[in-house]
């Protein structure tokens, strides 16, 4: 899933979903998850960048959080170098677990 909005709603199959966001590491912004929900574990944190014969170096790519949930729950996510105290965007998505 690849959310392209400052919000989403979308549903978790057996309490797991994939939330994408674009990247570029080289500019010092990072996507990290800063919601404080008990009910929401992410499981797997990882870039993947553009494959084999894409872009140079340094160029964007693909930030992928693995959460595993309960009910349903915000996930709150922003884009943030590590110095700066405002983060350059926010997003928002609210995720429904159907097990």
């Amino acid at each position: 899933m690849t959310t392209d909005g400052p919000s989403s709603d979308l549903t978790a199959p057996n309490g797991l979903v994939d939330v994408v966001l674009p990247e570029s590491p080289s500019t010092g912004y990072r996507w990290t998850m800063v919601s404080q929900d008990d009910r929401a574990q992410v499981v797997d944190d990882r870039f993947d960048d553009q494959p084999t014969g894409g872009p140079p170096a340094g160029a964007g790519g693909l930030r992928t959080f693995s959460v595993r949930l309960t009910g349903t729950v915000a996930l709150e996510f922003v884009l943030q170098r590590p110095w700066d105290t405002e983060p350059l965007e926010r997003r928002t998505i609210t995720v429904t677990s159907t097990d």
